[in-house]
């Protein structure tokens, strides 16, 4: 019981608001669960998805394999704490060309259909610095160095623009900054100063995606531009708020929507990804029906400074149908230990197209024909348990047991015994010399006789 006094004061109940999310709950299990037999398929340590209406910014599924139930968190649960969407930064490796063409293309410095000579597949800057693509081309117009993902010719774009255009243009695609997204932590990540953008092959080393920390939210709002006019779309997880009366409340964006790039650039980088997907690196995002676009990254992960046999997979882009539904998609795989399965076309891209399988079997998604063409059941292989290797048996040596035998009691002699005289034995008789005579001595019949 509650005692009070004069001093006590009353105040009126006040319940808290409902928070309702731009989550379906069945979209968001489909996604989790598909992104859970990939993990496994894979071998990743973790996998990370999102999908976001292009125009509103409307996070429809965020999801992660590293999940836990808040009731009954453990120890080993204690990383899934951490949202990776807002709090993980990374070099996101080739998913940043794109956005260097856009500031190109934005400047009017090139034309989808400029070529560059990219015929080497070391091309030396300065100073014993160099920049390597894994395809040789002679040379490539702009569209093609995003669809064969060219870092010399991506290079040599970024060469096109100032220092500060180049890192002036990224900040405006939402880069080193909050996205403005509404969850508790949103890291900015970092680019490098102006100082060193100054220099080509920090500019270069930066135009693909490396130098730099992006986030997977960042890159999620950075792409929205290409699928809606160049316009950047702040994410939004919670739809509003409501009392207990039923009363609505919504909570404005601290940063807004921002235009990028112009809707002219941002429209010619739309169709470059198209490329991508209909003969790049990321064909095996193809839908029947569907406009689909999007770009890979595979990015070395860094450790103590240097880098190492480990990968950020990644893969971002668009689905639309006719009947104006838009989204933007992300994937990102981190570390596929499995063979092969670090490039982004074998693990983020596959990841990505079975997102579209669920968008189309829940209506989300609706495909020209009304097509469904599913992606091929997610093969697991059971982990085979590791050989346990028995060292071979040996023989022990068998104990001689040990048999305790009674000794034999002779009777006790007599005094006569004692004293009596043994008899010396008898010498044994020698044998007598046996004489023989020789053969040639012998009669016949002396010879016969000794034979029978």
């Amino acid at each position: 019981a509650v005692i009070h006094d004069k001093n006590s004061i009353k105040i009126q109940r006040v319940d808290g608001l409902d928070l309702h999310l731009n989550i379906p709950l069945a979209l968001q299990r489909r996604v989790e669960l598909m992104i859970d037999q990939m993990k496994l398929s894979i071998d990743a340590d973790e996998i990370i998805v999102g999908i976001m209406e292009s125009d509103t910014g409307k996070v429809l599924s965020l999801a992660s394999s590293e999940r836990y139930d808040p009731s009954h968190i453990r120890q080993k649960d204690i990383p899934a704490l951490v949202p990776k969407f807002t709090e993980y930064p990374y070099e996101a490796g080739s998913v940043l060309k794109p956005l260097t063409v856009a500031l190109a293309l934005d400047k009017k410095r090139i034309t989808p259909d400029t070529w560059f000579k990219t015929g080497y597949k070391k091309f030396d800057i300065t100073g014993g610095q160099s920049v390597s693509d894994d395809d040789y081309f002679e040379s490539i117009p702009v569209t093609d160095i995003i669809v064969h993902s060219s870092n010399i010719g991506t290079s040599q774009i970024s060469w096109l623009l100032t220092g500060k255009e180049f890192r002036e243009g990224l900040l405006k695609f939402g880069l080193a900054q909050k996205t403005g997204i509404d969850l508790s932590r949103d890291l900015p990540g970092s680019l490098k100063p102006l100082r060193l953008l100054d220099h080509k092959m920090h500019r270069a080393n930066s135009s693909f995606g490396y130098g730099m920390m992006v986030t997977f939210a960042q890159l999620m709002k950075a792409y929205s531009a290409f699928n809606n006019d160049g316009l950047a779309v702040t994410p939004r997880l919670v739809d509003y708020l409501q009392d207990s009366k039923g009363k609505h409340y919504t909570l404005p964006p601290k940063i807004g929507n921002r235009q990028a790039v112009s809707k002219k650039a941002a429209n010619q980088i739309h169709d470059i990804l198209l490329e991508v997907v209909k003969r790049g690196t990321g064909v095996k995002a193809q839908y029947p029906g569907l406009e689909v676009g999007g770009k890979t990254g595979t990015a070395h992960i860094a450790k103590k400074g240097r880098y190492v046999r480990e990968y950020h997979s990644s893969f971002y882009g668009f689905a639309n149908d006719k009947e104006g539904h838009k989204y933007t998609i992300g994937a990102m795989v981190i570390r596929a230990k499995k063979r092969y399965k670090y490039f982004a076309s074998q693990s983020a891209v596959p990841t990505f197209r079975r997102m579209l399988d669920i968008l189309v079997e829940l209506d989300y998604l609706k495909p020209e024909g009304g097509l469904e063409v599913s992606s091929p059941e997610i093969k697991v292989e059971p982990k085979t348990p590791p050989k346990i290797i028995q060292k071979p048996m040996v023989e022990q040596k068998k104990e001689k047991k040990k048999v305790t035998v009674d000794p034999v009691k002779k009777p006790t002699p007599t005094v006569k015994e004692l004293f009596k005289i043994k008899k010396a034995p008898t010498p044994k008789p020698e044998p007598k010399p046996v004489y023989t005579t020789p053969a040639k001595n012998k009669s016949p019949n002396e010879l016969f006789e000794n034979m029978f």
